[in-house]
Order: C-alpha cells, then sequence, then structure tokens
C-alpha cells in the first residue's frame, strides 16, 4: 500500500503533465507547456526558431534536422528545422530548433 508521500510525489506529477500537450519531433512525442517563435541571429546565420517550454526535461528532443508536428485548437503545423540550443533553469526546461519550412494547415 503506497504512503502518502508516494501518493504526493504522484499527485505533483500528475498535475505536472495535466499542463502540458504532445507534439511530435520526427514522430517521437513530446510533451511541451508552451511554444514561441522568436527571432534568432548570429553571425554566421539568422532567421527565426521555434523555441519548446516544458517542466520537464526534454530527453527525447531530437538534435539535427527534424520535422516538427503541432496539433493544438488554434492551428496545425509542420516544421521543417534544425535543432539550436536547449537550455535548463529551475522547474522549467527549453529547446529551440531553426525554422527553415512551415506549413499552415
Amino acid at each position: 500500500m503506497p504512503d502518502s508521500n508516494e501518493e504526493n510525489i504522484r499527485s505533483k506529477k500528475d498535475k505536472k503533465l495535466s499542463k502540458h500537450f504532445d507534439i511530435l519531433i520526427n514522430d517521437k512525442k513530446v510533451k511541451i507547456l508552451n511554444y514561441q517563435f522568436k527571432d534568432y541571429k548570429t553571425s554566421t546565420e539568422s532567421g527565426q526558431v521555434i523555441e519548446f517550454i516544458s517542466q520537464m526535461k526534454f530527453d527525447k528532443a531530437e538534435k539535427g534536422e527534424v520535422i516538427i508536428k503541432i496539433n493544438t485548437l488554434k492551428e496545425e503545423l509542420t516544421i521543417n528545422g534544425k535543432w539550436k540550443i536547449a537550455w535548463d533553469g529551475p522547474g522549467s526546461h527549453g529547446t529551440s530548433y531553426l525554422i527553415k519550412k512551415i506549413i499552415k494547415e
């Protein structure tokens, strides 16, 4: 029989998961909390990136060339991109992909 500490941990994890939704990166499910588009510029390249934010680590995030599929109530997007950066902070994690092509359906 699980003790109350285990139940608390399970409850917090379930609450955290309920705020996330699934996207596909190279046909692998990844749970994210939110995404945003940002301008990206370095001395060698520039463009727009899509940044994914989550309360969980991106263990499955693909590096290199990717195809990202996002289906929300607002929009359906298919994005061809290339991995750029990942970051970790207290309670939040992120990864960004440079957008090569975006298709809105």
